[in-house]
């Protein structure tokens, strides 16, 4: 998360099972390491989501929602039954994101069921500072747990591995600075998807097209020959209601045409951070939205989809 810096950053540690809408799911055969079904993934549906603290509530007030997004500041559990995934309803993706290397990845992974879409982010926006000693260190840890999450993963294909990254970092003057030379951004033999968290406090209508942030990181990982994706994306509220609606106008034309040109790729994920930002008082960097013309833009872009 990448407004504010560390305000998302401390609401995502609180926040442990989060939700998005999946407009359109794809195959749990389709839907294999990047190794095993390059093609197919090539040109795959598109998932746009939205996430809420709570999954029930919001998927009637936003919903169908076919997607999770789960975090673990920790370990993945110990066990896949139970699980905060597991006992999802059917069909609906799990895109989860863990912090602790190695212990219950393999017990994890390989209990999965093999009609359950997953993708898994180990180190979550590793460019935020003070996280990892030095980006090598990331790049070595993420490479190994990708290794082992493939191997537990056997002969199945529905279990992906994706690396999100904090786009902050990537913006230089007036932004952080640690992404930039592109050091976090593991090979792509390690990844199917490339994430990443982008916010805009004050939408201007431009969106991504304009964002600093958003394109220095994708100058990082469009030639890597993968598709993309928003893990979080969020516009403030310091703009009229008006340019909010704007920007996630223009935001839904740029990731549906203008991003696969650049990168050969369908956009993979879409995923609206549905939940609000602030303790106390909302502000500026509060994402979340209730009024009537930004939930109808929504639901026009998934229907649109």
């Amino acid at each position: 998360m990448t407004v504010g810096g560390n305000v998302y950053k401390l609401v995502r540690n609180v926040i442990t099972t989060l939700l998005s809408v999946a407009l359109l799911a794809v195959p749990a055969t389709a839907f294999a390491s990047a190794s095993k079904h390059k093609a197919t993934s090539k040109s795959a549906a598109w998932v746009i989501g939205a996430r809420a603290v709570n999954w029930t509530s919001a998927n009637k007030e936003i919903g169908p929602l076919r997607e999770q997004r789960i975090y673990y500041t920790g370990a993945l559990p110990s066990k896949w039954k139970g699980s905060a995934c597991n006992v999802l309803p059917y069909g609906v993706w799990c895109i989860i994101s863990y912090d602790t290397p190695t212990t219950n990845v393999t017990s994890y992974v390989s209990a999965i069921s093999k009609t359950r879409n997953v993708v898994l982010i180990f180190g979550h926006e590793p460019e935020h500072p003070g996280v990892w000693k030095s980006p090598a260190a990331f790049v070595s840890a993420f490479e190994g747990q990708s290794t082992l999450i493939r191997k537990a993963e056997g002969k199945r294909t529905n279990v992906r591995v994706a690396m999100a990254s904090m786009t902050y970092q990537y913006g230089g003057k007036g932004y952080g600075s640690n992404g930039l030379g592109c050091a976090f951004i593991p090979p792509a033999k390690y990844v199917d998807y490339y994430y990443a968290d982008n916010y805009e406090v004050s939408p201007t209508g431009k969106g991504l097209a304009t964002d600093p942030k958003w394109l220095n990181w994708l100058n990082c990982v469009k030639n890597k020959g993968r598709r993309l994706g928003l893990a979080e994306y969020g516009l403030g509220t310091c703009s009229t209601s008006a340019q909010r609606v704007a920007t996630l106008k223009a935001d839904a034309a740029y990731l549906g045409t203008k991003l696969p040109a650049i990168t050969g790729f369908r956009t993979q994920l879409w995923s609206y951070f549905w939940s609000s930002a602030q303790t106390g008082t909302k502000g500026c960097n509060d994402p979340q939205f209730t009024d009537s013309s930004m939930i109808n833009a929504w639901r026009s872009i998934e229907a649109a989809g």
